[in-house]
């Protein structure tokens, strides 16, 4: 899963959620076999989480409670 996650960030960059997506959606609707079921949802949502890891704030740790 995570070789295939880098091989679509390093041939689509940016737009490699959109066709990790497709192929998952490919997958679920039975174009595309593979070995492992899901293994197309696992690389989109391993590619979004690193294209959107900066975007999640950092915890405010003066807001915890007492």
């Amino acid at each position: 899963m995570l070789t295939d996650a880098d091989a679509l960030m390093k041939i689509w960059g940016d737009a490699a959620h959109k066709v990790a997506a497709n192929l998952a959606w490919r997958e679920d609707i039975g174009l595309i076999k593979v070995s492992e079921p899901g293994h197309w949802t696992r690389v989109t949502q391993e590619i979004g989480r690193r294209l959107h890891s900066n975007d999640i704030p950092a915890v405010d740790m003066s807001l915890r409670a007492a």
